[in-house]
């Protein structure tokens, strides 16, 4: 019996699916009608082969429908298969996901471009205040517009790798100035191809904030026992230390009065915050020793007095204030060591030497 596929072509070419059957006995009126014994010749061998060629045909019809029944199967073992595979990818990638996600340190990844890849920690947004996927990793970190040039060639030198990479490293960021007053710290890892090249630098990002006051906290109580143990020892030395301070930031404050900052003028404020910064360090005011060590260097990065005027007009105040809180905030061992009969005097600073 013939299949139902073989039926419907043997219909669709001789307008009959009996056809096989029926054949002989066409063949046999048409090859009598013949005159050519060729012809009739091969009209006959047509006749008697037609059969088996039809065997032929149904036999390859039934291979092709088993591969074909195979070929689904396998199909159907490979989509079973690959869903499994997935669903364990999902299944892991979440779980990686929350791992990752849940250690509090940020990171993110860059190429040579600087462009950030959608790989990313949540922390990041936490810590860097933005999502850096597609943005420029200078501008993720924070960098200053007028240091975004340094920022490209240091980027440059990571890839290239002409020196060893943790002393390129070191180089770039490694603070974030965070809006809410976190203590964020940043480092670098290489991510090399087959032959060992920088392929991709990963910025980790770690939110640092508690060791800082820790560590703060530890200096201030050090600073603390300094500067009880030096009133101690010498309360009167102390007294001059204090009164030649408030010296310094009121010659300091009376110089900023003026319209215009001339050359000379920002010499001596110079000195005074470099005197200033020397001598209070003895005593542990380490806060008042890093705002003045900071308004230092700020005088001698800018080279346009106009803005330096403005800079100091609005520090020095801040910087005084600091000054005297620290005294008001470790009053209980000062004690009475700035008390003195004599009335206040300006002291010549080698007396402190």
């Amino acid at each position: 019996m013939r299949s139902k596929r073989l039926s419907r072509q043997l219909k669709k070419a001789f307008g009959d699916e009996s056809i096989e059957t029926s054949l002989p006995e066409l063949l046999s009126q048409l090859t009598a009608q013949v005159q050519d014994s060729a012809a009739r010749e091969k009209l006959t061998q047509f006749a008697e082969h037609f059969p088996e060629f039809l065997d032929s045909v149904q036999e390859a019809y039934d291979q092709g429908e088993e591969k074909l029944g195979l070929a689904q199967r396998s199909v159907e073992i490979s989509n079973a298969e690959l869903t499994e595979v997935n669903q364990n990818l999902f299944s892991l990638n979440k779980t990686f996901d929350a791992m990752v996600n849940s250690l509090g340190q940020g990171f993110f990844i860059f190429g040579s471009d600087g462009i950030c890849l959608p790989v990313y920690t949540k922390a990041c947004v936490t810590l860097l205040e933005t999502e850096p996927p597609g943005k420029f990793a200078g501008d993720v970190l924070g960098v200053p517009s007028e240091k975004m040039d340094y920022f490209r060639r240091w980027t440059d030198l990571l890839f290239k790798e002409v020196v060893e990479f943790s002393e390129i490293a070191i180089a770039g960021p490694t603070t974030f100035k965070h809006s809410k007053g976190l203590e964020v710290a940043i480092e670098y890892k290489p991510v090399r191809d087959f032959d060992g090249k920088v392929e991709l630098v990963v910025a980790i990002v770690t939110d640092r904030t508690n060791e800082v006051r820790a560590k703060r906290e530890a200096d201030e109580m050090h600073a603390f026992a300094v500067l009880g143990s030096n009133v101690i020892k010498d309360s009167e030395r102390f007294r001059r230390f204090v009164e030649v301070s408030r010296n310094l930031l009121s010659e300091t404050s009376a110089l900023l009065e003026t319209n215009s900052l001339q050359e000379h003028q920002l010499q001596i404020i110079k000195r005074n915050l470099h005197t200033l910064k020397g001598i209070v360090g003895s005593y542990g005011l380490n806060r008042v020793k890093e705002a003045a060590h900071d308004l230092e260097s700020r005088i001698s990065k800018e080279v346009d007095r106009r803005l330096i005027h403005g800079d100091l007009r609005r520090a020095v105040p801040e910087l005084r204030n600091c000054f005297e809180s620290l005294l008001q905030q470790h009053s209980e061992v000062i004690g009475d060591a700035l008390k003195s009969k004599d009335p206040i005097r300006e002291v010549p600073l080698p007396i402190l030497n």
